[in-house]
């Protein structure tokens, strides 16, 4: 191995993704570069899902029907905010995180093995997608929360928003197994465990908020 300890960073000339303007981030999506890809993705519906809870609870609050709620629509108004920051933040560092760990793998992997920084980079590529799907987690029970103090003429949004959250922990949870290989089974077993727990606890979000909307919407035509 090198003496140089340095880790081998991809060159990146991209900048924020999120200042380009929706047309180019899609073309950039579509285009034969590794970023934005599937983990950014997932963050990007995350924050899209954050955003759009949110609105529904914009639009309720004031309304003279809903004055009870007042708090809790106030308090979800936060909530959801700083978790459409946080996803945009997310985005940023799942290409970061995937930047510093293919700079490595394109190292044989003994020598990858022998890199100070390797392990802690392997981490971040794990741990980025995990840490999207326990924030989409949040979003979704936000949605839950709101779901009798919205308006109903905002209730198909609201579930808009929660589908978009839960597809983000679905997706989140690929991002993650794709990487466990890189991991002893010890650790990789953790992993799954927690993936297994969020994947639980978001069906069982969304049945929840599904189940609301047929009583509220009643049977399909």
């Amino acid at each position: 191995m090198s003496e140089n300890t340095s880790p081998p960073y991809p060159e990146d000339n991209k900048g924020d993704i999120l200042d380009q303007s929706v047309r180019n981030f899609i073309t950039a999506t579509a285009s034969k570069s590794p970023t934005p890809g599937g983990g950014s993705i997932a963050a990007l519906a995350g924050a899209v899902a954050a955003a759009l809870a949110q609105m529904c609870v914009q639009y309720t609050l004031g309304k003279k029907k809903y004055e009870e709620h007042r708090l809790v629509l106030e308090q979800g108004i936060e909530r959801l905010d700083r978790y459409a920051r946080l996803m945009q933040d997310f985005v940023q560092e799942d290409i970061a995180a995937y930047q510093n760990l293919s700079g490595f793998m394109r190292l044989s992997e003994a020598d990858r093995q022998l890199h100070p920084e390797y392990a802690p980079a392997v981490r971040r590529a794990i741990e980025a997608p995990l840490n999207v799907a326990g924030l989409a987690l949040h979003i979704l029970e936000e949605c839950d929360r709101l779901l009798d103090k919205t308006s109903e003429w905002l209730l198909s949004d609201l579930g808009i928003a929660a589908l978009l959250a839960h597809a983000t922990v679905g997706a989140s949870e690929l991002n993650v197994l794709a990487n466990l290989r890189l991991v002893d089974s010890q650790q990789a077993q953790t992993y799954r465990l927690k993936l297994q727990d969020n994947t639980l606890k978001a069906d069982l979000l969304l049945n929840g908020i599904r189940g609301h909307m047929a009583q509220t919407y009643g049977p399909r035509p």
